[in-house]
C-alpha cells in the first residue's frame, strides 16, 4: 500500500504488513547519499524480508538533492513520514528505524522522534563532520548541508549522542564507500556518553551486501531484532559476506563486546584482535587519527560494466566516479 504523506511526488511511503498481528514496525530508509534518482526500491528485499518475519515496513521514500532535498527538505520529509504511522492500524511499539548508508545517517537522527523505540545503521555515514573532511561522493555532505556548517550539531547522530533508544550498527571492513571509521568513533562516542550501542563489524564486507537479505550483513539485523524482542529461534551469523571469499566468522569490535565476548545467544563473536588500523596509531594529530584519508573506489563491477557482483547497478553517485559510458543513471 502506498499511502502520501505530502504533495510532492517523492512525499510517500510503501506499508507493507505480515498475514498475521505485525510484531512491530520496520521504518525502512534507503541510501544514495542523499541523491535523486536512487530510491525506496533498494530496500524491497529487505522489506519483503521483514514482512515474512512478522514485522510491518514502511519503506519512506523522501525529497532527495536534485528535487529539493537536502536541508530543510528531506529531514521534513522523513519527520512528516513517521507521524503519518499514527494513521495506520499499527502496533504502537516497538518502532525501530533501520537506515542503509545515507539511510543509516536518517535512521539515527530520526532516533529523536517519539515515536521510534530502536535504531539500527547499515554501514550508515553516521559521521557529517567526518564524512565532509573525507569528502565522501564527492563532497556530498556539503550539499546536503549548503554553507551551514553549524547544522553537523543538528543532523550528524555524532553530535546528538547519547541517542535515547538502543541501536545497533552494522558495518563492513571492506566497505570502500563509507569507511568504517565513521561507525567505530560513532559507538566510542556514544558508549563514553552513556548510549546503548552495539557495533557489529564484518570481515571482507562491503557496501552494498547490506541490501541483499541472504548476506551476513542482514543477518546480524535479524539476530539483534531477534535478540532484543525475544523471539524463540534467532538467526544467527552462518553466512559470509562475499561469495567468493572463505565464510569468516562475523566480527564485532572488540572494544564493544558483551562481557567475556559473549552475546545474548551466549554464543562467543570475538575472533580475536584487530590488526592496526589508522584512527588507532600514534604520531598523527587529533584530527588525521578521526579523519584519515579514505580513497574512494568503484564496487566490483560485473563484464557488461553496468552492475556491481551483487547485481544491482553500480551507484556512480555513492562512490564518486563517473558511470561507464552509455550507463546513465537507470537501474535496473
Amino acid at each position: 500500500m502506498i499511502s502520501r504523506y505530502g504533495a510532492h511526488p517523492s512525499q510517500l511511503g510503501e506499508l507493507h504488513v505480515p498475514s498475521a498481528e505485525p510484531r512491530g514496525v520496520a521504518i525502512v530508509l534507503h541510501g544514495g547519499f542523499w541523491r535523486a534518482p536512487y530510491g525506496c526500491d533498494l530496500m524491497h528485499s529487505l522489506c519483503r524480508d521483514l514482512t515474512a518475519r512478522g514485522w510491518a515496513a514502511w519503506n519512506v521514500e523522501y525529497r532527495r538533492l536534485g528535487e529539493g532535498g537536502g536541508w530543510p527538505g528531506t529531514f521534513e520529509d522523513v519527520r512528516a513520514a513517521i507521524d503519518l504511522l499514527a494513521t495506520f492500524d499499527l502496533p504502537e511499539q516497538p518502532v525501530v528505524t533501520i537506515g542503509h548508508s545515507a539511510g543509516g545517517q536518517l535512521a539515527l537522527w530520526a532516533a529523536t522522534h517519539p515515536r521510534v523505540t530502536h535504531a539500527v545503521s547499515q554501514a550508515g555515514v553516521v559521521d557529517l563532520e567526518a564524512a565532509a573532511a573525507l569528502g565522501l561522493s564527492r563532497g556530498v555532505v556539503r550539499e546536503l548541508v549548503g554553507a551551514r556548517e553549524q547544522l553537523y550539531g543538528e543532523l550528524s547522530p555524532r553530535a546528538l549522542v547519547p541517542l535515547p533508544v538502543p541501536q545497533l550498527l552494522v558495518h563492513g571492513e571492506a566497505d570502500d564507500v563509507v569507511p568504517v571509521i565513521l561507525s567505530r568513533g560513532y559507538a566510542e562516542a556514544a558508549l563514553a556518553a552513556g548510549g546503548d550501542v552495539e557495533l557489529v563489524t564484518l570481515p571482507g564486507c562491503g557496501h552494498y551486501e547490506h541490501l541483499d537479505p541472504s548476506s551476513a550483513a542482514w543477518a546480524a539485523v535479524v539476530a539483534w531484532l531477534a535478540n532484543r524482542f525475544g523471539d524463540a529461534d534467532p538467526i544467527l551469523f552462518t553466512r559470509s559476506c562475499r561469495a567468493e571469499q572463505p565464510s569468516p566468522t562475523p566480527q564485532r569490535d572488540p572494544r564493544f563486546l558483551e562481557p567475556e565476548g559473549e552475546d545474548d545467544t551466549g554464543e562467543d563473536l570475538s575472533v580475536g584482535p584487530e590488526s592496526p588500523s589508522t584512527e588507532q596509531s600514534g604520531g598523527t594529530s587529533e584530527e588525521a587519527k578521526r579523519f584519515p584519508s579514505h580513497a574512494e573506489a568503484t564496487p566490483p563491477i560485473s563484464d557488461d560494466g553496468r552492475h556491481d557482483q551483487t547485481g544491482r547497478p553500480a551507484p556512480d553517485d555513492d562512490v564518486g566516479v563517473p558511470a561507464s559510458p552509455g550507463s546513465g543513471t537507470e537501474r535496473d
